[in-house]
């Protein structure tokens, strides 16, 4: 009976994990940034995939609510106006829709 529920118990978080993996894909953080060409903000999407995948964001150190943190690289690239230039690349997240 333990081999059946330790079995119950793995195919369960299997199934936790799959969902998480999909959700993250639907997951779409908006963006308002700052380019260095016309001056004036645009809004970009990101999904959760492309931020872990380009290491600007990582998720929560034993977290099970599915939250991440940005990276070192995140918050570099996600401050605005780190170095006092003029604007260049800048970003800030300000919201999400799943």
């Amino acid at each position: 009976m333990t081999t059946t529920f330790e079995e119950f118990v793995a195919e369960h978080r299997a199934a936790l994990q799959r969902e998480a993996e999909a959700s993250r894909k639907r997951l779409f953080l908006f963006a308002l940034e700052s380019v260095d060409t016309d001056g004036c903000p645009r809004v970009s999407g990101y999904t959760v995939e492309t931020l872990i995948g380009q290491g600007l964001i990582e998720a929560l150190p034993g977290d099970n609510l599915g939250r991440y943190q940005l990276t070192a690289e995140g918050r570099i690239a996600l401050q605005a106006n780190p170095v006092e230039e003029p604007a260049s690349d800048e970003l800030a997240l300000f919201g999400a829709l799943s």
